[in-house]
């Protein structure tokens, strides 16, 4: 095995993702050495011969046709599951892992492949990043690590997170077991499968040494521990599946990332199952066997510095893709296809073979040969070494007698009939014999025999039948009478035993045939079962030669499939050299390329080693520069517009240098690369939420391995690092890590950073004499239509903007949050302060009331010694929308709190339009502009005009009137005059043909009262509709009719009328008065508008009647609800409320077995479960009261949270 080197690659994600190392599924079939054998007839003269022994060789010479025999139809084998590998399933794999004195080792034992893979020790420490890559690379099922390593290492080890698989077991084995002297030992004891029994220990030290560094004690020490825990399983036998623990191969790796990951199954029940989707694997993988494709794997899990490696994986796949070659090419893929895991079916004939495994080691034998035969026919087949070693290795003589033994020797059509193996004729003259004899039982005439010593009634239906180890017997039909044991005898015949359908008999005939016979069937399977073995041990005579000849065929595979992906994509031949450069010219992203109709390619020039030169090492690096060399430096910085093509072009150049160093071509015009250890990368941050850290904190691990891991001829990759914090902080972290790096000199490696820190370049956080290329990838600006165009071509420069508004717009984000962006956008620019956003109009009322009562404050002397607090406060109550209906009107206008689920001004607009009324005005005092834009869209529903008239200072009834007499005096037609929390039916239709009847100035809406004394009273004439005069809360009775409002002056010119208000009235504006109107409300529209009601005979939370319920709103089960209870939009209601006479609005939770009575229930407030409220209480906007509080008598104020109880009525500020 060749000693190579190999690159270390640190890729945390570039696009490319493979599935792990396939599976093998062990063939858990059998060979079937019984089976039913029915007979006609039997010649009793017939003798058995004891059987001797037949050795293999004394078989027939015959002509090996393996060609006819494979393309014959007739000779086509079929299995029910052909599948020889589920590449789906879970590899088992053990891992040994230890540390000491800074000084990492680590093996693994992989099952499927039976082989054992060895690291290079390499420096580690805190917090253990390697051991986590490791870990994330080599998916172990099993991890053992000695007791005596550091706790905080066995932590790191058992920690788990959604990359390492959730069934890793950890196990702590003792020190004594990790010891370097008996680890060594253990490993010479390992009898590989290519090595010779003979060899002594010194030969087997310089074989392992050739394939191992037997200097890095720490890797053999845990080798070592693994192989003493392999024996162990092994002697246990606690390893299930009937897997194999055997080492058949030995390997040294290289500390590597795997950068490919797998892809579970969609169907949950198939979780074990992944597949390969687009990823860089995907797209290189064309191999035709499992060994192929594993050895493809393994290429690109190490790749190589090794120009001589690389020289001959490049001439090889140039060689296929010679037009010449092509047709020659295919067919070689062709006769692949046959070639199966040799290895694994080697490896099972320590047990046994079926049927298929000997039908694959037939096919490998002829298609070696047709390999063999097709490479002569190659054209130009310069620095092709495979070509001489599958001439050295596809030994003619030996594959042609592997073969004639195989095909000689088993029957593979009867063998698929029989479910065994079965020997061909001529092979085994006393098996042919005993075959013979068995196939000549003719049981028909013993039946017609025995028919004659039976009742007849039996004697049509009998037969006679042969079990192995029961011997020959009797059936007879069982007939639905037969119950009893009595039942079942016959004369002549012997009861043995019966089915549900047929009864087994003896009699001396049967008897005497077992013993003239015996169990012939048996022998003939044992018989068959020695040859079998026989042929084996022929076989296992040449298993060096078919391990060397399954590898180079796996190695051809891979050739072949690298060819056919660079002749599919277009990929050139790249030109690897010892110089420190990266030279690419039209590189593309091999992903990225397959997903969109066009790909704009692009140029890179890096050269390592070019960072700050200083006094020390200028004359150093002068020696080491060429002319060409001087026009490049070892960093890029990458600017531009989000969704630029940055990203892309990141990992194109990763990946392109990637693939030259798995011998792959690249998808580039041309490629000059210089030999790269390790490729680091901050690409994609792998979060989980089982992690500790942060995303930032991974981002910032990331780096930390680039950074303490890198070299000169190292290729970084970093993208937008240091987003995941500050602004300020992120740029400072990404100059400081830029300036470490150059300030290595000739030390530095190859950087392509790309960043939207713009501040960098704008405070020249980074000198400009530095040695850093800016470039950006190009975009087009259209002013005009605000536009952008993205050319994805990289430009030198930079860009000044990220652009991210525009692109948010082609994410589909809403253009309002995409305008809200660009402003505070500018905002920021321009250092400006930022004006607060509102969720809603309720918000924005809130906000301002509160901005003008502070400011009002501030304005307040309070030094003086006499403040006019008194003054402040009525002022407070006057302009914070009123104060009688608090703490709802906090938030809303009186006239917009809803009033049975509709705004109160809502229910006067409404009556107003129906009696034609075209310009309505509403008197305000404080800030009309807070309800424009509600009432905008009154005006536009119901096609009305709402215009303002607003008091500076309070002017009674009459002063909004002479405000807007300008828009009353327009005309004379006749206006309304209303206050805004009065409810009623409000006949205006009525009201104006009574106005128009009596011909006088004005009339007045009058209603009866009960107490007359809290109200003031009109008194008109007998039987007259005109008023003579107003009383003031009379003490003693002149009348029981109230107005609305008071007009004395028309009263004294008798030109005021009174129209009588049928059905109900309220003043609601207050809490108490607010749920006596709903009553009121809500019984009138059970008599005019039931359906607007909940229905009892449908909604069984109904008790009592009365309830209005919104469509949006949700009742649980088992409520109680009503009478006189209105419930607002989007309301839910838990399981088991009761709610009584209260007004729940818009956006509240009462959550379960919570009790409301006499009670306002504030916007979105949250009642907690077996709450109690009633006493008028009044929660403001966004109250919560937690579980089981009483309240009684409480207003609260907005956004408060109850977590006491409130047994006394009280304002809750």
């Amino acid at each position: 095995m060749e000693n190579e080197q190999h690159i270390i690659i640190n890729i945390d994600y570039i696009d490319s993702k493979m599935e792990d190392a396939d599976m093998i599924q062990n063939d858990n079939s059998s060979y079937t050495t019984t089976r039913p054998s029915f007979i006609n007839s039997l010649d009793p003269s017939t003798s058995i011969q004891q059987i001797s022994n037949s050795p293999i060789d004394s078989r027939e010479s015959t002509t090996w046709d393996v060609e006819s025999f494979l393309n014959s139809e007739n000779r086509k084998v079929t299995f029910e599951n052909d599948d020889e590998i589920d590449e789906g399933a879970v590899e088992k794999v053990f891992m040994a892992i230890n540390i000491r004195k800074r000084k990492l080792g680590c093996a693994y034992y992989a099952v499927v492949t039976s082989t054992l893979y060895l690291m290079e020790d390499i420096e580690e420490s805190s917090p253990y990043d390697v051991v986590n890559l490791l870990r994330y690379q080599i998916k172990p099922s099993v991890i053992i690590t000695s007791s005596r390593a550091d706790e905080s290492f066995i932590q790191i080890l058992q920690s788990q997170d959604d990359t390492i698989p959730a069934q890793t077991v950890v196990e702590i084995r003792p020190g004594a077991e990790f010891v370097y002297a008996s680890a060594k030992t253990k490993l010479f004891s390992i009898r590989l499968a290519n090595q010779q029994m003979e060899n002594n220990k010194q030969e087997i030290y310089l074989q392992l040494s050739s394939i191992l560094n037997m200097e890095s004690v720490e890797t053999i020490c845990c080798a070592g521990a693994l192989i003493n825990y392999i024996s162990r399983i092994k002697m246990t036998d606690e390893l299930q599946d009937n897997q194999l623990l055997e080492v058949l191969t030995i390997e040294q790796f290289s500390f590597s990332l795997q950068i490919f990951e797998d892809e579970s199954h969609p169907n949950m029940h198939m979780q074990t199952k992944f597949k390969e989707g687009l990823s860089l694997f995907g797209i290189l993988n064309n191999t035709r066997t499992v060994i192929g494709k594993r050895l493809l794997k393994q290429w690109m899990l190490r790749p190589t510095l090794d120009l001589a490696v690389l020289e001959e994986r490049f001439c090889t796949i140039e060689c296929f893709l010679k037009p010449d070659n092509l047709e020659i090419s295919n067919q070689l893929a062709s006769c692949l296809k046959h070639i199966k895991n040799i290895p694994k079916i080697i490896e099972k004939m320590k047990g046994k073979l079926n049927v298929k495994d000997w039908q694959y080691a037939l096919q490998f034998t002829f298609y070696c040969l047709k390999i063999r035969n097709l490479l002569r026919e190659l054209r130009r087949v310069d620095n092709v070494k495979i070509l001489d070693r599958i001439k050295e290795i596809f030994v003619v003589s030996d594959l042609n007698d592997i073969g004639s033994n195989i095909n000689d020797v088993i029957d593979f059509d009867e063998s698929v009939k029989e479910n065994r193996i079965v020997i061909k004729p001529h092979i085994d003259e006393e098996l042919d014999h005993m075959k013979r004899t068995y196939d000549g039982l003719d049981d028909f005439l013993v039946a017609r025999e025995i028919s004659t010593t039976i009742p007849t009634e039996f004697a049509s239906t009998l037969n006679v039948i042969y079990f192995p180890q029961l011997g020959y017997l009797i059936t007879v039909p069982l007939k639905p009478e037969w119950k009893e044991e009595q039942d079942f005898q016959i004369n002549g015949l012997y009861y043995q035993f019966s089915t549900a359908t047929i009864v087994y008999y003896k009699n001396d005939k049967m008897r005497e045939l077992d013993e003239y016979l015996g169990d012939i069937h048996g022998l003939i399977v044992d018989r068959e079962i020695e040859t079998v073995q026989k042929l084996q041990d022929r076989t296992l005579e040449h298993v060096p030669l078919l391990l060397n000849a399954s590898a180079v065929c796996s190695e051809l595979d891979c050739y072949l499939s690298l060819a056919e992906s660079a002749r599919r994509y277009g990929y050139r031949r790249p030109f690897l050299t010892e110089e420190n450069i990266l030279m690419i010219e039209k590189g593309r992203h091999p992903l990225q390329e397959l997903c969109v109709d066009a790909f704009v390619a692009n140029d890179t020039q890096l050269v390592g080693g070019r960072g700050i030169i200083n006094e020390e090492n200028a004359e150093r690096d002068e020696e080491n520069s060429t002319t060409t060399n001087n026009f490049y430096n070892s960093v890029i910085l990458l600017s531009g517009a989000n969704y630029s093509g940055k990203s892309v072009y990141l990992k194109q150049v990763a990946l392109i240098t990637y693939m030259a160093h798995i011998g792959s071509f690249v998808p580039a015009g041309s490629a000059t690369i210089g030999l790269t250890d390790k490729i680091f990368t901050r690409v994609q941050t792998r979060e989980t939420i089982s992690k500790i850290q942060s995303a930032f904190m991974i981002d910032l691990q990331q780096i930390s391995i680039g950074l303490r891991n890198s070299t000169s001829r190292s290729l970084l990759i970093f993208d937008e690092f240091g987003k995941g914090t500050g602004s300020t902080d992120g740029a400072g972290l990404f100059c400081g890590v830029m300036e470490h790096l150059l300030k290595r000199g000739r030390n530095c490696p190859k950087v392509i950073a790309a960043t939207h820190f713009h501040e960098i370049f704008e405070n020249n956080l980074l000198s400009n004499s530095l040695p850093i290329t800016l470039v950006t990838m190009e975009i087009v600006r259209d002013d005009n239509d605000e536009e952008l165009t993205f050319l994805y071509r990289l430009v030198p420069g930079r860009s000044t903007s990220s652009w991210g508004t525009f692109c948010a717009t082609i994410a589909g984000i809403p253009n309002h949050v995409v305008q809200r962006a660009r402003q505070l956008s500018q905002l920021f620019s321009r250092y400006e302060s930022i004006p607060p956003q509102f969720n809603d109009d309720r918000e924005h009322r809130s906000y301002a009331t509160c901005e003008l009562i502070a400011r009002k404050f501030l304005e307040l002397d309070l030094e003086k010694k006499q403040i006019d607090v008194d003054g402040f406060l009525e002022w407070a109550d006057r302009e914070c929308f009123g104060t009688r209906l608090r703490p709802l009107t906090l938030t809303l206008p009186k006239p917009l709190v809803e009033f049975c689920n509709k705004p109160m001004i809502l229910h006067q607009i409404e009556g107003l339009v129906k009696a034609g009324v075209t310009d309505i005005v509403l008197a305000v005092n404080y800030r009309p502009e807070i309800m424009v834009d509600l009432l905008k869209n009154y005006e536009e529903k119901y096609k009305v005009k709402i215009t303002f008239s607003v008091e500076t200072e309070p002017l009674g009834t009459a002063g909004p009137l002479a405000l807007a007499k300008e828009i009353l005096a327009k005309d004379k037609s006749p206006f309304f005059v209303l206050n805004s929390d009065i409810i009623c039916e409000f006949p205006f239709e009525q009201l104006r043909d009574f106005h128009a009847a009596h011909k006088n100035e004005g009339t007045i809406v009058v209603t009866k009262v009960n107490e007359p004394s809290k109200y003031g009273v009109i008194v008109n004439r007998r039987d007259s509709t005109l008023i003579e005069r107003f009383v003031e809360k009379p003490a003693e009775f002149v009348s029981n009719k109230i107005n609305a409002e008071i007009f004395p002056k028309m009263a004294t010119d008798y030109q005021l009328h009174a129209f009588d208000l049928e059905g109900f009235w309220m003043d609601v504006g207050q809490p108490k008065d607010f749920l006596t109107g709903t009553v009121l409300y809500l019984s009138n529209i059970s008599k005019k508008q039931p359906q607007l009601l909940a229905n009892s005979a449908i909604d069984k939370y109904v008790c009592g009647g009365n309830v209005l319920v919104d469509p949006t709103a949700k009742i649980g089960k088992d409520c109680r609800i009503g009478p006189n209870v209105t419930i607002g939009p989007n309301v839910i209601i838990g399981n088991g409320v009761r709610l009584q006479r209260c007004v729940i609005l818009e956006g509240v939770r009462v959550k379960d077995f919570a009790w409301v009575k006499n009670s306002i229930i504030g916007w979105h407030s949250t009642l907690g479960r077996w709450t109690r409220l009633e006493g008028v209480s009044v929660l403001g906007d966004d109250v919560a009261v937690n579980d089981e509080i009483y309240i009684n008598g409480g207003c609260i104020l907005p956004h408060k949270c109850i977590a006491t109880n409130i047994t006394e009525p009280q304002i809750i500020m």
